[in-house]
């Protein structure tokens, strides 16, 4: 044993035991499940057998009331330290109907946050942006409201093959540029899954990537000794508290010094194949059984048998160290260590026991669960929603004087969203500028900035890392934080896209606990090009259970939903087009004023033909020219403007075209494989085959550039016009 305890109290000494013992004990009932197919266990089973002290040791460093954690597959005995019981984790590990899933999910894909333990997904290194945004939003919080105290940490935990992911890379910059107090723990097992290290990455190494980002570090060699990686970890712990609390502006570290940050690489060996269901080892024989000589949980209980009473040491009064070493009087006795082992078994054997006769999710009485908390959906009354907007050139110079354009109710609603309470914090990429460039990529954010009554550390800017702006949305979320993320274009939330659709929508399905935070991002031209213009990912969303996307077309609607969105909990998308920016006007929004999402906007009645849209080029540029056409030859035309892309009002849209036996839905986005196609569909099914329903999209080829090549490429008022005709004609 490296190192020494003397920092851990006599019965935090036992605890370290009793949790690596309880860990190994857990995971030895797991791959007996596994392995004999007894009937609690349908997935692989991951177990840490092997790996024990590297969470151990590291999560005895922490306090469980203050800090939080965001554990991986070989984390048992961290999971138990902060409070994971036996029987939760093998309830989870069967998939039953009482464990804190639901059976939704399996193995340890939990997250307990009342207990500071983040969740778990197997994209491995998927935790890493929302522990930044926790004590991001924590030290914030402290700040805030003058908390005296300790600042908390966060311990992340992956192992070597997922510290080559780029959310890792993107959350380490993120946690070195805020001057977060983030622990990256490194349990490197030298494999993962089956391809060993000398595949993964070229260093021999992992900790020197600190060097890069100017944070601390520490490398245990034998990450089998828990001592010493306590050790480790206490060090790094309180030095990220004191570094941490000075923030990331002026009074923080300055440009050269190293952050509160650190990563804490544990050298280890995985006993087991990448999961219980593997027969065979994927190691080599000589050094496994090196390695296992040195079985961590046997490793420290002799440690600990052989430590010597402190007290018998102080009657020593001769400094010679014969007379030390005849000091026979142990700290602790082998009986109470067998006492520990025997309560540790009887627990484990009868939380196993009861876990196993525990239901079954039934699909008939518990269905698949909501994927986000139900809300109550006020239908209102078959009212018409006059626009009240338009185009800029539709209104004279003296009728623009009582009119808002689409940015400046952006703009003022953004504003008076963090002018009314300071746990709003709005962040990413340029949203404060610098110098003559200040507001954000289009100046959505420039009236907060400028207002002496919204804090500075309320609109902050953030790395060029979109993984991490997402994941520290989610992280703040979760410590009371009501996050606003910017993606400063639609375009480049692909390279962040599962943060939010595989943790952030999957949240609240698998842990009841809700992701309450909005995404902003523009879309649209004119003349931006595919990286900047598309909405291709409109459809991925959409598809996405979990998040929530609204698109509002007036200004009236922007603060409306805005402020409707802030409410949610839910990850919400919001949607604004650049082409609107400076050329729609139309009435303020009242004070007070809100778009419930879900809700279309009736906005013109007709008998002949239902149009659905939504977004403002298309209402504005396309859709309104075609139908005043089309009444100009005596069609009869009824306009829905969706608002909520999702969820939406199918019953709505049924209702609507049921009275007009023909629906045409027309969207910016790529028609194949589009929200419109799925529409058009959902509408024909829900209702019968005397309906009509057809969607009218872009042409699918990327977003061009050039305005006249985009012109051919979205949908025109003459394409609506001619889909139009051949519904009103043929049907």
């Amino acid at each position: 044993m490296n190192g020494h305890v003397a920092r851990l109290s006599r019965e935090n000494q036992l605890l370290m035991y009793e949790i690596m013992y309880k860990g190994r004990t857990i995971d030895e009932k797991i791959s007996e499940s596994v392995k004999t197919s007894d009937g609690l266990i349908p997935t692989g089973g991951f177990v840490t057998i092997g790996e024990e002290a590297v969470s151990a040791g590291a999560a005895m460093a922490l306090n469980p009331k203050l800090d939080w954690v965001g554990m991986q597959h070989r984390c048992k005995p961290g999971y138990i330290r902060f409070g994971v019981t036996p029987y939760e984790d093998f309830m989870n590990q069967g998939c039953r109907k009482e464990s804190s899933t639901g059976g939704r999910d399996g193995t340890v894909h939990y997250a307990f946050v009342h207990r500071h333990v983040l969740k778990f997904i197997s994209h491995m290194g998927a935790q890493v942006g929302a522990a930044c945004g926790v004590v991001e939003g924590l030290r914030y919080l402290y700040d805030l409201e003058k908390r005296e105290g300790e600042l908390p940490v966060c311990q992340v935990y992956f192992g070597d093959g997922a510290a080559q992911q780029g959310i890792i890379h993107e959350a380490m910059n993120y946690a070195a540029t805020r001057n977060l107090p983030v622990i990256f723990v490194i349990d490197n097992n030298h494999i993962s899954t089956v391809t060993r290290a000398d595949g993964e990455y070229a260093g021999r190494h992992l900790f020197p990537r600190a060097l890069g980002y100017n944070i601390g570090w520490r490398y245990v060699e034998n990450g089998n000794d828990v001592v010493a990686v306590y050790n480790a970890a206490y060090e790094l712990v309180e030095r990220a508290r004191s570094i941490a609390r000075c923030g990331p502006g002026e009074s923080g570290p300055t440009k050269g010094e190293v952050r509160a940050p650190a990563i804490l690489e544990c050298n280890t060996f995985r006993w087991s194949a990448h999961n219980e269901s593997f027969m065979l080892q994927d190691v080599d024989l000589d050094e496994w059984r090196e390695w296992r000589a040195r079985d961590p949980v046997r490793m420290y209980r002799n440690f600990l048998l052989e430590l010597r009473s402190v007290e018998a040491l102080k009657k020593v009064t001769s400094r010679e160290p014969r007379a030390m070493r005849l000091v026979e009087d142990r700290e602790f006795s082998e009986e109470e260590i067998i006492a520990i082992e025997k309560r540790v078994k009887a627990e484990v054997e009868e939380a196993y026991a009861k876990a196993k006769a525990m239901e079954n999710p039934d699909p008939k009485k518990d269905g698949l669960g909501d994927v986000y908390p139900p809300t109550v959906i006020v239908k209102k009354e078959r009212i018409v929603e006059p626009l009240r907007a338009g185009l800029r050139t539709s209104f004279s110079n003296e009728e623009l004087k009582s009119k808002r354009s689409f940015m400046r109710s952006l703009q003022d609603v953004i504003r008076e969203t963090l002018r009314a309470d300071k746990r709003v914090r709005y962040f990413g990429e340029d949203v404060r500028g610098h110098g003559n460039h200040m507001g954000g990529v289009s100046g959505k954010t420039l009236l907060a900035i400028k207002d002496p009554d919204i804090l500075e550390e309320q609109v902050f800017n953030t790395p060029l890392s979109e993984m991490a702006i997402i994941g520290s949305a989610i992280g703040q979320s979760l410590v009371g934080i009501k996050p606003i993320a910017e993606i400063q274009y639609m375009p480049f939330m692909s390279v962040g896209i599962s943060q939010l659709t595989d943790y952030a929508a999957t949240h609240y399905y698998t842990t009841h606990t809700p992701i309450q935070a909005m995404f902003t991002m523009q879309y649209g031209g004119p003349a931006g090009g595919d990286f900047h213009s598309n909405t291709r990912l409109e459809a991925t969303l959409f598809h996405t259970p979990g998040i929530k996307m609204v698109d509002p077309s007036t200004p009236a609607d922007v603060a409306g939903l805005f402020r409707s969105a802030m409410k949610t909990q839910a990850p919400v998308i919001f949607k604004t087009n650049v082409w609107a920016f400076s050329r729609i006007y139309g009435d303020p929004a009242p004070d007070g004023y809100e778009v419930q999402i879900g809700i279309p906007a009736l906005r013109k009645e007709g008998t002949d033909l239902t149009i659905i849209t939504w977004g403002p080029r298309m209402l504005f540029d396309v859709v309104a020219p075609a139908i005043t056409r089309l009444e100009a030859e005596g069609h009869s035309i009824e306009l829905i403007e969706l608002r909520s892309i999702q969820p939406y009002d199918l019953e709505f849209l049924v209702d609507s075209v049921r009275r007009t036996r023909r629906a045409l839905v027309v969207h910016q986005d790529v028609e194949m494989g589009g929200v419109g196609e799925s529409i058009a569909s959902a509408i024909t099914k829900d209702a019968n085959f005397d309906m009509r329903a057809i969607s009218y999209g872009a042409a699918y080829t990327p977003t061009p550039q050039h305005p006249n090549l985009e012109q051919y490429f979205l949908p025109s008022a003459d394409g609506v016009y001619k889909h139009s005709m051949r519904l009103l004609k043929h049907w």
